[in-house]
């Protein structure tokens, strides 16, 4: 329950105050992805509701139509496949991989709204909000890797 309060929180962050910064929902840092990945990548099995239910917040408050549902959706398929072959040691590898996989869901939406809709794409405000999202993974984890080394 807790997962899913903070995953509501996040996502009405989200898209109350930080899209009002970032001008579009397409170059917001993804805060409920970076969430649900730190949350997903300490399980065991990739859990199918949780990215279901988080993408439903965000879906429910951009009105995007499941586009958030199928990128989060999409990032625990890559999360669960990539965690059945290796296994994340270090900050660095989780950051990769982290970042690999959020460019891969961030440029799915992008494709997805374009379809339906023109919209230019300004590179710099992409990178803004992408190396944002990956400053707050790097400054979660350094927080995360402390708690459980005084554990």
């Amino acid at each position: 329950m807790k997962f899913y309060v903070i995953s509501f929180l996040l996502a009405f962050t989200q898209a109350s105050v930080i899209t009002g910064l970032f001008v579009s929902n397409l170059y917001v840092p993804d805060l409920v992805l970076l969430y649900l990945f730190l949350h997903t990548s300490k399980q065991e099995k990739v859990d199918v509701k949780k990215p279901l239910i988080s993408g439903l917040y965000l879906d429910l408050m951009y009105d995007t139509f499941g586009w958030n549902i199928s990128g989060k959706m999409l990032v625990s398929l890559f999360l669960e496949i990539f965690k059945s072959r290796w296994e994340f040691a270090t900050r660095l590898s989780l950051i990769i991989f982290y970042g690999f996989v959020a460019l891969l869901e961030h440029l799915f939406r992008y494709i997805l709204f374009r379809l339906k809709y023109y919209y230019p794409f300004d590179l710099r405000t992409f990178f803004l909000g992408f190396s944002i999202e990956l400053f707050l993974l790097y400054l979660l984890t350094l927080f995360i890797i402390k708690k459980h080394a005084q554990t």
